[in-house]
């Protein structure tokens, strides 16, 4: 069954410098909640590209490759599962940017398909984006606090 999950983050920072530090797929290492999570992709995103995904969930690591299938820059780039892990039989995943009064509002647009039930894969889909969150409003705040020290 095709489920859809959205996730809203709000990023203290302009449109531009948000943009610049998403379509840098060594900052998604940065911010992500997964621990030893490792990307291997050009330094930024580009259309076309493959990105391949090494990371470990409860201690079982996987690998995962998607391709960035469009890129809109200031707006959204799209990424869409080619070899993906269980539970996952498709993946379907936009990043898109909008500014709002000098932040960036990310939202993260999900269209998946899994082995498991929707509400659980909802629930660690929910943890992993309210993770991510919280370390973008970190990095961000320490970020735009020690340009002005």
């Amino acid at each position: 069954m095709i489920s859809i999950f959205i996730y809203h983050t709000d990023i203290e920072a302009p449109l531009e410098e948000a943009w610049d530090f998403f379509t840098q797929p060594k900052n998604i290492e940065r911010v992500q909640s997964f621990q030893n999570l490792k990307i291997e992709s050009s330094p930024y995103v580009t259309e076309g590209e493959d990105l391949h995904v090494a990371l470990s969930v409860g201690g079982i690591k996987t690998k995962w490759i998607s391709e960035v299938t469009k890129v809109e820059p200031k707006r959204r780039f799209i990424d869409e599962g080619k070899d993906l892990p269980y539970p996952l039989e498709y993946w379907y995943h936009e990043h898109l940017f909008t500014e709002a009064d000098e932040k960036t509002i990310m939202v993260d647009r999900i269209i998946y398909e899994a082995k498991l039930p929707t509400f659980l894969l909802n629930i660690a889909l929910r943890q992993t984006f309210k993770g991510r969150a919280n370390r973008i409003k970190k990095y961000f705040h320490e970020e735009r606090t020690s340009l002005y020290r």
